[in-house]
């Protein structure tokens, strides 16, 4: 809800055109259903800084062509009333005029959406104007963002798009992810909780995240049901952005220092799912090849550095490029023409290892991982064209695809009770998906 003084305040405010505008903009919001976006930059017009004598009777028919006069009434004039919501206008005893959105969506979802009125006095003038339409603005866009559909989509021609293939979390506000990650909970026992960890949702903060799960961590504690004094969630371990599957954390300080031991003693056992470019050759084997850092086009990435024998030792030292051991065991699942379903048991936990094993060690990426499909560049994917037919999907659109890398299980050895305790989820929708697509099966 937007508050003014007075109808001449809001068009000497925003100007006859800008006001205009928005009522514009509102009402096919209405009719659509989808967000009009109002402008950024509310301008003040020439006519819209004139006199208050010269702001009459002529601008207030704009918002109201049924009145004849410049009086204003008390009644409620409908503007728009559509299936969405009505757009209307309400002056109050004290000179006050609303505008009022009441729309059916919306009140729905009266928690997400701040319905407080901001005001836009003389004093504040042009600032506070604008201030209001972008609240406005966030409100409606964060509604939409709310109705998006989640799911592939279509070009001119009818090929595949894959840009809203997965849920994009960082446009959503941290009550509502934190909602997510509450209804992904698939095991909660002891002083062990493990999350399904959707795609695109980082761990850490940095440059550029708006969300991620160490700053939920608080808020999601508040929702689930309270054990002890002392109960909070830690971090043990961690998953790329990109990645999706189970993910571990520990309700108190013992338990995290036991289980990240066990993570730096490489007794947990971790299966990852992937669909790659190619079939691995041969089909099972173990990948015992170090890793180190390096800058491939100004970005930092991981690479491999084999060991090449006693002959290169002195050289290796002077580049002071010292590789971290890095094992990982992999076995093909389903193969058809020149796609596979691969599962991968990382070893040892080195960064982005099960990416850099696939697509380096095996010459077979994993489909949608566009920073290790090339030796020295970083750059979208080529796609054998078989899998483009499968998939529907151009060339120049492969660079929506999202990484098809799942961690599907986690096991701890005589954990409980002498036994193991193994973790698992399902895939992804758009993971099974593209396995159809690609005549793959688990």
């Amino acid at each position: 809800m937007v508050l003014f003084s007075n109808l001449n305040m809001c068009i000497r405010t925003l100007g006859t055109n800008s006001f205009t505008k928005c009522c514009v903009y509102i009402r096919r919001s209405l009719a659509t259903g989808k967000v009009a976006f109002l402008p950024r930059k509310l301008k003040p017009t020439a006519q819209g800084l004139r006199t208050r004598q010269r702001c009459g009777p002529r601008h207030q028919n704009l918002a109201h062509p049924e009145q004849s006069n410049s009086k204003i009434s008390s009644e409620k004039y409908k503007v728009t009333n559509t299936e969405r919501g009505t757009l209307s206008f309400k002056e109050k005893k004290d000179d006050t005029i609303y505008i009022e959105f009441d729309g059916a969506n919306l009140k729905k979802n009266k928690k997400n959406v701040d319905s407080r009125p901001s005001t836009a006095s003389a004093k504040d003038g042009i600032g506070s104007a604008k201030a209001a339409a972008m609240k406005v603005r966030d409100s409606l866009e964060s509604e939409n963002q709310k109705r998006k559909k989640v799911g592939v989509s279509h070009d001119s021609k009818g090929f595949k798009v894959y840009t809203n293939a997965v849920q994009d979390l960082k446009r959503l506000p941290p009550g509502l992810v934190t909602s997510i990650l509450r209804s992904r909970v698939i095991y909660n026992e002891g002083d062990i909780i493990a999350i399904d960890k959707p795609y695109g949702l980082p761990c850490h903060g940095g440059p550029g995240v708006v969300n991620n799960i160490e700053d939920m961590l608080p808020r999601l504690v508040r929702m689930l049901p309270r054990q002890h004094e002392d109960f909070a969630l830690h971090m043990v371990h961690r998953l790329d952005k990109e990645t999706t599957g189970v993910m571990l954390f520990a309700k108190t300080e013992e338990m995290k220092r036991k289980l990240q031991a066990m993570f730096r003693n490489h007794e947990i056992i971790k299966k990852y799912w992937v669909i790659t470019v190619g079939v691995p050759d041969p089909t099972e084997g173990i990948i015992d090849i170090p890793m180190i850092e390096k800058e491939v086009e100004g970005k930092h990435c991981m690479g491999l550095k084999p060991d090449i024998g006693a002959v290169y030792k002195e050289f290796w030292q002077k580049q002071n490029s010292l590789g971290v051991k890095s094992v990982s065991k992999f076995k093909v699942l389903d193969q058809h023409n020149s796609s596979a379903l691969v599962q991968v048991q990382a070893v040892t936990g080195v960064k982005h290892q099960v990416r850099c094993h696939m697509a380096f060690g095996l010459g077979c990426p994993i489909l949608g991982d566009h920073k290790y499909s090339h030796l020295n560049k970083i750059a979208p994917q080529k796609l054998p064209s078989d899998m483009l037919q499968r998939l529907k999907l151009r060339q120049a659109k492969v660079r929506t695809m999202p990484m098809h890398l799942h961690a599907h299980q986690i096991i701890l050895p005589d954990f409980y009770k002498g036994r193991n305790l193994s973790i698992s989820t399902r895939l992804p929708r758009f993971f099974n998906t593209n396995l159809s697509q690609l005549k793959l099966k688990v």
